[in-house]
């Protein structure tokens, strides 16, 4: 009897996905913990990411994200990881401000950037630029000017709309140097 071969998919390892999650979750208890200990009550998680060697943290900060407050955190993980050897001695550990470059994911993060420019996209594709005029725990609003026919003559409106944190796709801060 003839044995079909079968034709297999090539697929992640499970036991690299497990690991992957238990670093990450060992992470984010980490920074908890350090966010904790080391008294950075304004201080938030915005992003992990682990590829080994590199792990990086994002944070962000109701107030500024200061060299100080990242190295206080950097050195109370570092401190674990050592003790412990969770990736051996070969990691490098980074963490830093979340930048203006990466997109907000918290309410916290648009309190902080009332008055700032803001291009966004919503769930439903629609794409905006305008200025966070408000922000609080479930919805925040944009004013933009946009043009609308008077007679035969353009006139640019203020608008301004909220939006629901679960409808934005992406948001992220433009910065201006006019």
């Amino acid at each position: 009897m003839r044995r079909k071969k079968e034709r297999r998919e090539r697929k992640v390892p499970f036991f690299n996905i497990y690991i992957f999650k238990v670093d990450k979750e060992l992470i984010l208890g980490l920074v908890g913990e350090a966010l904790e200990s080391e008294h950075l009550h304004d201080c938030f998680l915005v992003d992990i990411q682990i590829q080994l060697p590199r792990i990086e943290i994002f944070i962000d900060s109701d107030e500024a994200v200061t060299f100080e407050k990242c190295k206080k955190i950097s050195r109370h993980i570092e401190g674990v990881l050592d003790t412990n050897k969770y990736f051996g001695d070969h990691y490098i550990l980074d963490v830093s401000s979340a930048g203006v470059g990466r997109p907000l994911k918290y309410p916290r993060q648009y309190i902080k950037n009332i008055g700032r420019t803001v291009e966004l996209k919503t769930e439903a594709g629609r794409s905006l630029k305008g200025t966070i005029k408000d922000a609080g725990p479930e919805k925040f609003s944009v004013e933009w000017e946009d043009s609308e026919m008077v007679g035969r003559k353009k006139t640019k409106i203020k608008k301004e709309e909220y939006f629901s944190y679960t409808d934005i796709q992406i948001a992220k801060i433009k910065i201006s140097f006019n």
